[in-house]
């Protein structure tokens, strides 16, 4: 430690109350955390309903979804393709 000079003026120690300053911060990044919330639920109901209007016109999606629903079923053979037209 460095010795006190005799014009040093001595101050009381700081108090520190952690509980007032963490409400506070608790708050604003609870309201920072809701406001994101919202942000990413109204981004998620946005592309979902971008999904659901635009037609499935590509006749191997439901070509993928009838394949993994008799694989979720258990009743596609491995090894197999139940729906290829040349097997």
């Amino acid at each position: 430690m460095a010795p006190e000079s005799k014009s040093a003026i001595p101050l009381p120690p700081i108090e520190f109350s952690p509980a007032a300053n963490a409400s506070e911060s608790e708050t604003a990044v609870h309201a920072k955390l809701g406001m994101l919330d919202w942000l990413l639920f109204l981004t998620v109901c946005a592309l979902a309903f971008l999904l659901a209007s635009t037609p499935a016109r590509n006749s191997d999606l439901w070509l993928h979804l009838a394949s993994g629903r008799s694989i979720a079923e258990g009743k596609a053979p491995w090894g197999v393709d139940p729906f290829s037209s040349t097997t």
